[in-house]
């Protein structure tokens, strides 16, 4: 997979320069816009024309100039099609919420989140009709199911991975990097490791043993008694565990083995 380079990307993206030509964009201390004609008021009030088609910035409480060109440069850098800014964290995920999210609802989250999302998920949304349910595990520290959906999670201090399914699932996501020998051995037996290159098989076997074993919510302490039994293709092992065998999806990115079962 190709490296993303947000140096690059913010090069390349379109550049503004200040109003009297300066190389940095102007600052829009304007609350208001002028509209050139009244005719297009209507298409610019209902959303439908902006500055990007004949329209303009209608208020600086929505956007302006300045925002707009700190959005774009922001999405170039972190490599997604658009960005929004808010004043604030707290405005950033309630409109991201009240967007997502309608009456009936459920929001599935861990019990440390933060405070103000907590109060505003458990005030605001319990108004709406929205429920606010906490990620729960039972004694073996298996995900126990929330309203009939599995989920499983796994991060890493690059990336978060999370899952959900109507049955049973695990998730797993490991940087790949160097190991020491012991730890080959105790990951698989030398039967397991006589099907393919240790070196280069190392996370592809730990990831899927680990994803399968999270539905079992044993954990690694049962890590003898799962067993990879076959390599299906570049993408796929099969793992055989509690008497049964487990299909393992698996797919390489950024220098990260990710698996899910």
């Amino acid at each position: 997979m190709q490296s993303y380079n947000p140096e690059q990307a913010l090069c390349e993206t379109r550049r503004e320069f200040g109003e009297h030509g300066g190389v940095t964009p102007s600052i829009a201390r304007s609350s208001t816009f002028t509209v050139m004609d009244p005719v297009d008021m209507p298409e610019i009030f209902g959303g439908r024309r902006g500055p990007e088609n004949g329209g303009c910035f209608l208020y600086s409480r929505h956007f302006n100039p300045t925002v707009d060109i700190l959005s774009r440069y922001l999405a170039a850098m972190e490599g997604t099609e658009a960005a929004i800014c808010t004043a604030s964290g707290m405005a950033a995920i309630s409109s991201t919420l009240l967007q997502l999210c309608h009456h009936g609802d459920h929001i599935v989250a861990s019990d440390t989140i933060y405070g103000g999302t907590h109060a505003f998920a458990t005030d605001t949304f319990e108004r709406l009709g929205i429920e606010l349910g906490p990620l729960e595990k039972d004694d073996r520290g298996a995900p126990l199911p929330f309203n009939g959906w599995f989920w499983s999670v796994t991060h890493k201090p690059t990336y978060v991975g999370g899952v959900v399914a109507p049955g049973p699932v695990g998730i797993d996501l490991e940087p790949v990097r160097p190991c020491s020998r012991a730890l080959f051995r105790k990951t698989a037996s030398d039967a397991e490791w006589a099907l393919a290159d240790l070196q280069r098989m190392f996370f592809r076997y730990w990831t899927a043993k680990e994803a399968v074993l999270k539905i079992g919510g044993e954990g690694m302490k049962d890590l003898a008694r799962c067993r990879v039994a076959q390599i299906l293709n570049d993408a796929r092992l099969a793992v055989e565990y509690a008497g049964r065998t487990w299909t393992v999806d698996q797919i390489f990115f950024d220098g990260h083995m990710a698996a899910g079962e």
